[in-house]
């Protein structure tokens, strides 16, 4: 036996949809609203979720920045010796007029004993340090440092923490500043400038000094002028430990 499902007449559907047409409407209505909510759905799940991780912060880029910049080859602090904050310039830069927003100072002025002690409160120990290390004599590297730095107020002082006038050389592969058109070797701290400058004094022009006597600081000044120390003659340093008692 064969059943067959009756389907309404054209005339019926008519008839119907004439007697509910609002209710059809309504339910067309609420079909294609979820329709469109289920469209934007599958939109949003197909796109790509971040995660705090996924965005780089502030600190997270300073931190890339910063492993990028050259290393100093010196070795970090000894115990108990301040480190110096990081240098504001980068390789290359131009000194003048840009940290100390003034005319650099390239002549050297005496500085005044206040400003002296001051510069050996904060220092000394640090020179003590490399005096206990290389055996250098501690009047020699504090006048030095004094004289070359004028007392820590020095253009190179204050923006590369370079205390002792070092010049960038062929063998130099760190950071540098430019004072009046000549380059200056840059430093991270203070401490990496008095360990850059202990390394110089130990180099072949000058390891005919160690046989000097550690107290006479006037053969020492007279031998670091003969075998060409740079930017500081026997007589301005001698002048300066004398001056200041360093002696």
């Amino acid at each position: 036996m064969t059943y067959s499902i009756p389907f309404p007449s054209q005339e019926k559907w008519k008839a119907f949809f004439k007697r509910n047409w609002f209710y059809v409407a309504f339910v067309a209505l609420i079909f294609i609203s979820f329709w469109k909510k289920c469209r934007t759905t599958d939109k949003t799940q197909a796109q790509p979720s971040f995660t705090a991780t996924d965005v780089p912060t502030e600190r997270a880029a300073s931190s890339k920045k910063a492993a990028q910049k050259p290393k100093s080859t010196l070795a970090t602090p000894p115990k108990g010796v301040e480190k110096q904050t990081e240098l504001p310039l980068s390789i290359g830069a131009v000194a003048d007029n840009v940290f100390t927003k003034r005319k650099p100072i390239t002549d050297f002025v005496k500085p005044d004993p206040v400003a002296v002690k001051i510069y050996l409160e904060k220092y000394r120990s640090v020179a003590v340090q490399e005096h206990k290390k290389y055996g250098l004599p501690l009047s020699i590297l504090l006048g030095s440092a004094i004289r070359q730095s004028f007392a820590g107020k020095r253009d190179i002082a204050l923006m590369g923490n370079n205390h002792f006038g070092m010049l960038c050389t062929g063998d130099w592969v760190g950071l540098r500043v430019s004072v009046a058109g000549r380059c200056y070797r840059s430093y991270e701290s203070v401490w990496a400038s008095f360990r850059d400058h202990s390394l110089y004094l130990k180099q072949t022009q000058f390891a005919h000094l160690n046989k000097l006597n550690k107290t006479d600081y006037k053969m020492w000044a007279m031998g670091l002028e003969n075998a060409g120390y740079p930017e500081m003659t026997a007589s301005d340093l001698i002048d300066i430990i004398e001056t200041y008692h360093l002696n």
